[in-house]
């Protein structure tokens, strides 16, 4: 749908978060169904491509709820420069969600399935969605996995709201490939255009540090708990008492 059920005008839009823990799981089964049967179908495709523009400034040619599943004939050039530090060090992603939870105190929450942190070195607020499964590709997540990882995206796109931005990128091992990547989900946050300086010196100004974007969301995710519009999550300080751990190089 494109409006949330009791709108009374085109601007009250229904975005991922407006959707119920249990329909914003159904959107990601399927799209990860679809991902898959593209892959089956086409033996030139190297990589799909999954990814959400909300609202304009993100992208988005139409104002509503979609998503773009595109197979491509190359791999992510992210994906692939991911996949040459995991060669060296496999352990390098839970490493790395180790340092912003325990180092950095920027782990807004988590689950059994997922943790979510603010990330950092991106040009817009980040915010990193890891599975902490064993499986590396979307459709072999177990149907209990694929919910935990869904509550959490969920979770992250209700605390943001619809009036912002969003664009929604998934990463992942391809399934011809034997890369060690965990399947995590970035998203950022649109809060601002380009100042102009960005293209001399790669330096991207932001009015938000990771820590403001854990503050602001960890509050928020408080609220929706307490209201019943997410499913239980660890928030804040309470992650510290649960395990970061991800398992994708076990």
């Amino acid at each position: 749908r494109h409006y949330i059920d009791e709108a009374v005008d085109s601007a009250q839009l229904c975005n991922a978060g407006e959707l119920s823990p249990q329909e914003h799981y159904y959107y990601f089964a399927m799209s990860i169904h679809s991902a898959n049967e593209i892959y089956r179908n086409n033996p030139f495709v190297r990589f799909v491509c999954v990814y959400t523009n909300w609202l304009r400034d993100a992208g988005a040619s139409f104002e509503h709820l979609h998503r773009q599943i595109l197979g491509i004939d190359r791999d992510s050039e992210e994906i692939v420069r991911g996949a040459e530090l995991a060669a060296t060090t496999p352990q390098v992603y839970e490493d790395y969600v180790a340092y912003l939870g325990d180092d950095c105190n920027y782990v807004i929450c988590d689950n059994a399935c997922a943790v979510a942190v603010a990330d950092i070195g991106r040009p817009y607020p980040t915010i990193a969605i890891y599975s902490k499964s064993k499986s590396q590709r979307p459709h072999e997540h177990s149907p209990k996995e694929v919910r935990g990882f869904s509550d959490v995206v969920h979770a992250i796109h209700a605390a943001l709201g619809p009036e912002k931005s969003l664009n929604e990128e998934w990463y992942y091992s391809p399934p011809a490939s034997e890369m060690l990547l965990p399947w995590h989900v970035l998203i950022k946050w649109r809060n601002h255009r380009l100042a102009g300086i960005e293209g001399i010196v790669n330096i991207f100004p932001n009015e938000y540090s990771p820590m403001d974007v854990v503050e602001i969301l960890v509050e928020k995710l408080f609220t929706l708990r307490q209201d019943g519009r997410i499913s239980h999550l660890n928030i804040g300080d309470e992650c510290r008492q649960s395990d970061l751990a991800l398992h994708y190089w076990r």
